[in-house]
C-alpha cells in the first residue's frame, strides 16, 4: 500500500483544493485572486504540507466564501460540507469520531448557533455555516490514521480471550480498508500457554475457526529453547523460560544472528552520530568505537568458545552504553584535577563499558574468563599517554563517585568495592532508567547498597552536595517469593 494511500491529510487537503478551483471556475472575477493565494501559500497539488497548511486552508476557505456573491455563500459552504462528509466516509483508513459525525450532521442539518461571552446573540446563518465548515475541516485534517501496525508482547498471563479482543480491531481494518497491510507483531510468543491459537493464526490463517482476512501480515519474535547444562559459569544467565514451537511453525523461523565485524562497526557508529549530534574529535570517536568494539566482541568470543550462555550478550548492550555514556560525562566527579576534557572523556567511557561489561565477570575463575583478560584486551585500545590501565582507571573513577565525599556512609560500614559497585550501578539504573540486577550470596551487601542509595538520594533534602543535583529516590519493595502471581 502507498504511503499516498495511507496518509490521509495531503488527499483531504488537496481533494478540498480541487473542489475550491472547480467553485472559482463559475466566478471569473474572483478566481485570479484566490488561484495567486492557493499557489503563493504552498497549498497546491503537490503532496508535501506543514502545519501551518490547516490555517492556510481555513483562511482560504472563508475569504471565498465572504467573495461569493450572496446568493451563492450558502450554497458553496454547505456544499463543501457535504464535500468533506463525503471524504470522511471513503477514507476508511480514517478513526471514526463521534465529535466529526456530529459536526457533518449539524451542518446538513443546518441548526442555528449562538456566540458566547457577555450578550448571546444569534448568529447569521452565514457565520454559522462558516464556523461549522471551519471547524469540520480542522477536525478532519487533524483526524488520526487508524493504527496498521499493533504489537502486542506476550506473556504466560496472556489469555485466549485477550487475543480475540486485540484481533478483532484489526480484523475489522483489515476488512475495511483491503488495500492496506496491517501488521500485527506479537514478542515472546513462546513464553505463551496458548501456542495452539498463535499456530492457528499464523500457520491456518483463522482464529477459533474464523477465517482471517488475506491482508493482515503477522510477524512474531521468539526466544530460543535452550537445553541447560550440568556446568553452570558465573556468566551463565541461565536458560530461557520458554516452550517448544509447534512442529508447524518451524518452517517460518528465522534464525537472527548476533551482529559482528563490519556490520557492528557500522551499527556503532550510528548509534554515536545519533547520541552525540555535535562534532565529536575524531580521536574521541575513535576511541569510544574501538573500545565498545573492543569489549562487545570479547563476549561475542566467549559465546562461540561456549563459555557464555547465548543470552549473556546482545545489540541492547550496546544501547545500554550510549545511555550511561550520556549520565557518566556530565558526572563532574570523573574530571581530573588538571581538569583535562580529553581524561574526563576517557573516564567516562570506560565506567560505562565497566558498567555493562566489566562488572559482570567475576574476579577469578579457574575456567571462564576474568575481569583481568578484559582490562588487558582494552587496555591496548588505551591513548599511548594513558598511564594506567582499564582496570586502574575504573577503579580510581569509582572511588571518585561513590566516596564519603560524595554519599553519607553510616558508621561500621566498610566501603569495599563490592558495596562501591552495587551502590553505582543503583545510582546509574536511577539516573539513566536503565534497568539492573545485582546477583551475589546473602550477605553480599545487594540490600544494604539500596539502602544507602535511599538514603543519600533526597533530591535537596540530600545530606550532602552531590546527590542534591541527583533525582529524589522514592524506594517500593516487594518480597519476591515462590508462589507470587502476576496479579501481585
Amino acid at each position: 500500500m502507498a504511503n499516498r494511500d495511507v496518509d490521509h491529510y495531503p488527499h483531504f487537503v488537496k481533494r478540498i483544493c480541487e473542489y475550491l478551483r472547480e467553485t472559482l471556475k463559475a466566478f471569473p472575477t474572483i478566481k485570479s485572486k484566490h488561484d495567486r493565494s492557493l499557489a503563493e501559500e504552498g497549498v497546491s497539488e503537490h503532496e508535501q504540507f506543514d502545519d501551518t497548511s490547516n490555517n492556510h486552508l481555513a483562511v482560504f476557505i472563508q475569504g471565498i466564501a465572504e467573495d461569493l456573491p450572496e446568493p451563492n455563500k450558502l450554497g458553496f459552504l454547505y456544499a463543501l460540507g457535504e464535500k468533506c462528509g463525503k471524504l470522511y466516509g471513503d477514507y476508511k483508513l480514517l478513526e471514526r469520531s463521534e465529535a466529526i459525525d456530529t459536526m457533518i450532521t449539524r451542518l446538513r442539518d443546518a441548526v442555528p448557533t449562538t456566540t458566547t461571552g457577555e450578550s448571546r446573540t444569534m448568529r447569521s446563518p452565514f457565520e454559522s455555516a462558516l464556523a461549522r465548515v471551519g471547524d469540520l475541516v480542522h477536525a478532519l485534517v487533524c483526524c488520526r490514521n487508524r493504527n496498521l501496525f499493533v504489537r502486542e508482547l506476550i506473556h504466560p498471563g496472556v489469555t485466549s480471550e485477550h487475543v480475540e479482543r486485540l484481533m478483532q480491531s484489526v480484523i475489522e481494518l483489515a476488512t475495511d480498508v483491503p488495500q492496506a497491510a496491517p501488521v500485527v507483531f506479537f514478542d515472546e510468543v513462546n513464553t505463551s500457554s496458548i501456542l495452539g491459537l498463535f499456530k492457528e493464526m499464523l500457520i491456518d490463517r483463522t482464529i477459533n475457526g474464523r477465517p482471517l482476512p488475506p491482508n493482515i501480515f503477522f510477524v512474531a519474535a521468539v526466544n530460543p529453547k535452550i537445553k541447560t547444562t550440568e556446568k553452570q559459569d558465573l556468566l551463565d544467565v541461565g536458560a530461557f523460560n520458554v516452550h517448544d514451537l509447534p512442529a508447524s511453525m518451524a518452517l517460518l523461523k528465522w534464525n537472527y544472528n548476533p551482529l559482528e565485524g563490519r556490520m557492528l562497526e557500522e551499527y556503532i557508529g550510528g548509534k554515536l552520530r545519533m547520541t552525540f549530534r555535535e562534532n565529536l574529535p575524531d580521536d574521541k570517536r575513535g576511541l569510544l568505537t574501538g573500545l565498545l568494539l573492543s569489549a562487545h566482541q570479547f563476549y561475542l568470543d566467549l559465546l562461540h568458545q561456549q563459555k557464555l550462555a547465548t543470552n549473556a550478550v546482545s545489540q541492547r548492550d550496546i544501547q545500554r552504553i550510549f545511555k550511561v555514556l550520556e549520565h557518566f560525562y556530565g558526572d563532574l566527579s570523573l574530571a581530573t584535577a588538571d581538569g583535562q576534557q580529553d581524561n574526563t572523556f576517557l573516564n567516562a567511557v570506560c565506567m560505562a563499558i565497566a558498567c555493562v561489561y566489566y562488572f559482570r565477570l567475576p574476579e577469578e575463575s579457574s575456567h571462564g574468563p576474568t575481569r583481568t583478560t578484559f582490562s588487558v584486551r582494552l587496555s591496548r585500545l588505551l591513548p599511548p599517554l594513558s598511564s594506567l590501565s582499564f582496570a586502574q582507571i575504573v577503579s580510581r573513577s569509582l572511588a571518585q563517585i561513590i566516596s564519603p565525599t560524595n554519599f553519607s556512609i553510616p558508621a561500621g560500614v566498610a566501603l569495599n568495592q563490592a558495596l562501591q559497585e552495587n551502590m553505582l550501578c543503583i545510582l546509574v539504573t536511577v539516573c539513566t532508567s536503565v534497568p539492573s540486577c545485582i546477583v551475589g550470596r546473602p550477605g553480599t551487601s545487594k540490600t544494604l547498597s539500596m539502602q544507602l542509595i535511599a538514603q543519600n538520594m533526597r533530591g535537596e533534602m540530600s545530606p550532602l552536595p552531590y546527590c542534591r543535583k541527583l533525582p529524589s529516590v522514592d524506594p517500593f519493595f516487594c518480597q519476591v517469593f515462590t508462589f507470587l502471581k502476576i496479579i501481585n
